[in-house]
């Protein structure tokens, strides 16, 4: 999320991917604009609204686009999220498998020297 949106909702640090953002806001600075950009429609369809006083956000959302006495001040926000770690393409690392074989000392003639006496 680039300057002027700001991040209003995170994934949190107990999820993967850590601290995404997963909803975000842009309000103009002249006229009367505003947009929220959600990952996913679905969480207003979640199970998981009604139950928490989830639904609130969803509330807080509609109240700030129709400009109902809701306004976020992105300094107070955690707006400055670390650089994402590249994690390898594993899928395709995994036709590259290059064996690798322990040297072995060559089998006795008599096999039978591999054989326990017990």
């Amino acid at each position: 999320v680039e300057s002027p949106s700001f991040t209003l909702l995170s994934s949190g640090s107990l999820s993967y991917p850590v601290d995404c953002p997963v909803a975000a806001a842009w309000e103009a600075t002249a006229g009367s604009g505003r947009l929220i950009v959600v990952g996913s429609a679905d969480i207003f369809a979640d199970e998981w609204l009604e139950r928490e006083d989830n639904s609130k956000i969803c509330d807080i959302f509609f109240n700030f686009l129709l400009h109902q006495g809701i306004k976020f001040d992105p300094s107070l926000g955690r707006c400055d999220f670390e650089e994402k770690e590249c994690v390898p393409d594993i899928a395709s690392l995994s036709n590259l498998i290059k064996p690798c074989f322990q040297e072995i000392e060559p089998l006795p003639q008599d096999y039978t020297t591999l054989l326990c006496d017990d």
